[in-house]
């Protein structure tokens, strides 16, 4: 079965198990799209929004006491959901779960950083993509925070990296690629009043395909 299909079957029956329930639901993974999962963000980071600062404040006070002797992890404040934990090997991890799917991001850096990404459905791995790309440029955070603004403009079609072309500012973001979601090789760039600040490439598609999985 095909990627795209399982997404719309899992949405369907999710739809259709949160309105016979009772009282009704719909799981909050629906309700966002790119601008709203943008606009929460900006909430979670208001004054009277106090929730993301007293996650912090307890975090800051009782960190020596969380970290124990154990694994480091990091945790998203605020709107974020991630789980991000430093690796013996000084490789960082990232793992997102929501129902049966899972995404699990393993990478080196700073700069420049490579790393490897997969999707994983009923614990089986079905999509996979790996990448490697640095910043050239003085201000590393500016251009970082740039390049997720354009993320956040990916197309339905192929929501992997950006769009084709991205402006803001100073700042271009181009993306060039080739294939589709199910297998595709592409290279992205970014431009700071011409110069270029940021080169990445990246490759990947549907993996474990199996006569008849």
């Amino acid at each position: 079965m095909k990627l795209v299909e399982r997404l719309r079957e899992d949405f369907a029956r999710d739809v259709r198990t949160g309105l016979l329930a009772s009282p009704k639901q719909l799981h909050c993974v629906y309700f966002y799209d790119a601008e709203g999962s943008r606009l929460f963000e900006e909430i979670c980071g208001l004054e009277e929004y106090y929730l993301t600062r007293a996650e912090r404040e307890i975090l800051e006070a009782h960190a020596a006491e969380i970290v124990g002797t154990g694994p480091l992890e990091l945790v998203e404040l605020g709107s974020g959901s991630a789980v991000k934990t430093r690796e013996a090997d000084h490789s960082t991890t990232i793992v997102l779960e929501q129902g049966e799917w899972r995404f699990h991001d393993n990478y080196f850096g700073g700069e420049p950083y490579g790393g490897r990404e997969v999707v994983f459905f009923r614990g089986q791995p079905v999509w996979m993509a790996v990448y490697y790309g640095q910043v050239d440029g003085t201000n590393v955070d500016a251009v970082y925070s740039f390049l997720q603004r354009a993320l956040r403009e990916a197309p339905a079609h192929f929501p992997v990296r950006g769009p084709e072309a991205f402006r803001d500012g100073r700042y271009s973001y181009r993306n060039g690629y080739e294939g589709g979601v199910a297998r595709f090789s592409g290279h992205e760039i970014i431009h700071e009043d011409g110069r270029t600040v940021y080169t990445a490439h990246y490759a990947g598609g549907l993996v474990d395909r199996r006569s008849g999985d």
